[in-house]
Parts: structure tokens; C-alpha cells; sequence
């Protein structure tokens, strides 16, 4: 399938920043979430060798479900309220922190699923992507639940942008962390 692998190649792409980036690109035995609407998949990857694949039936659709219940809102409302960033005052310390708790006891099980049905005993680095993986508190959740360096896996760091096309990095949420696919797919172009 050419969209995992096309992930792939765009978070390998990030490791290249890595203190030592030959050592992480080819050592480096990396977790790559991606956190979509209804699931996330996780690879685990180590160079150009894919050592495990698997989706999961958790999204971030359940930050949507939470802000719904909370506040009694629709789906369309709760959602649009989210990308706005117009939510009440409670928001992260309730709704967002609970989702960010679960989010990481999710990908902790995921990862210690791996962990169980493979000889490796552990992953040296997580990479989170996807439109909610830039979410305030869920990079500290996962690195305190896994204890592993965690990072987002956003593909166009490191990138010459132009102004007019620059991705709003200020924001926690910025749509750069949805186009790790779409990224690896236009690198297929382009030489390692």
C-alpha cells in the first residue's frame, strides 16, 4: 500500500535533523502514529524496513464527541468551534485534558502491543501526526506514558516556504501535522 509508505518516507525525512542523522535514519527503531478522524495507525520502522503496521478504532473524533457531551453542543458546532479555537475557559482543563490522557493510554497500549508480539523490547523515538497530534499536552501525555523521546512528525519542517504558502507553525494545531502523506507522496520525486 503507497500511503504508509509514503508516511514513511516523510517522517524518515524529519530524522535527517537528528543530532546524528545517518545513525537515527538507519538505527533509530521509530513509532510513527498517525492520529486521524476515526483511527490511528501506527508504524513501527527502523530505516527503509517496516517491522509493524496496525490501525487502531481511536481518533481524534472523540476530542469532537468529548466538546459535544461537555457542552451540549451539535457535531458540526463542536468541531468548527475546535478549529476556531472558540471554546470556554474550562476547555483545557477538562475536555482537552481528558482526551489527551486517553489519546496517550491508547498509543501506549498500541506501542506495548508491538512491544509483546515482537522481540524488540523497545522504540528509541515516537513520531505523532495527523490534525490533532499538535494538540497542547498530548506530546508530554505520550512521552510520560510510553517514556520515550516523543516529537511531531510535521513534514514540512525543515522545508524552504515561501510566505504565501507557510504553514502557521505558532498554532498547536497547524495543518502541516495532516500532510505527512500527501508530503511523502510528492517526495516519491525526489532523492533520499
Amino acid at each position: 500500500d503507497i500511503q504508509p509508505h509514503a508516511a514513511r518516507r516523510a517522517a524518515a525525512r524529519l530524522l535527517d535533523h537528528a543530532p546524528n542523522p545517518a545513525q537515527a535514519r538507519e538505527q533509530l527503531l521509530v513509532a510513527l502514529f498517525e492520529i486521524n478522524s476515526r483511527s490511528t495507525s501506527l508504524q513501527v520502522f527502523q530505516g527503509e524496513t517496516l517491522h509493524y503496521e496496525r490501525d487502531q478504532d481511536f481518533g481524534a473524533d472523540g476530542l469532537i464527541q468529548g466538546i459535544m457531551t461537555q457542552y451540549g453542543w451539535s457535531a458540526q458546532t463542536a468541531e468548527r468551534r475546535a478549529r476556531a479555537k472558540a471554546l470556554p475557559e474550562d476547555y483545557p482543563d477538562t475536555v482537552l485534558a481528558y482526551f489527551c490522557d486517553k489519546a496517550a493510554g491508547e498509543l501506549g497500549r498500541a506501542l506495548q502491543f508491538f512491544l509483546n508480539s515482537t522481540a524488540h523490547n523497545q522504540v528509541d523515538r515516537v513520531l505523532l501526526a495527523g490534525w490533532a497530534a499538535g494538540l497542547p499536552g498530548l506530546i508530554e501525555a505520550v512521552r510520560a506514558q510510553t517514556g520515550v523521546v516523543c516529537a511531531l512528525a510535521n513534514p514540512f519542517d525543515g522545508m524552504d516556504r515561501c510566505e504565501l504558502a507557510a504553514v502557521d507553525s505558532d498554532q498547536p494545531e497547524h495543518p502541516g501535522l495532516a500532510y505527512l502523506t500527501a508530503c511523502g507522496l510528492a517526495l516519491r520525486s525526489f532523492s533520499p
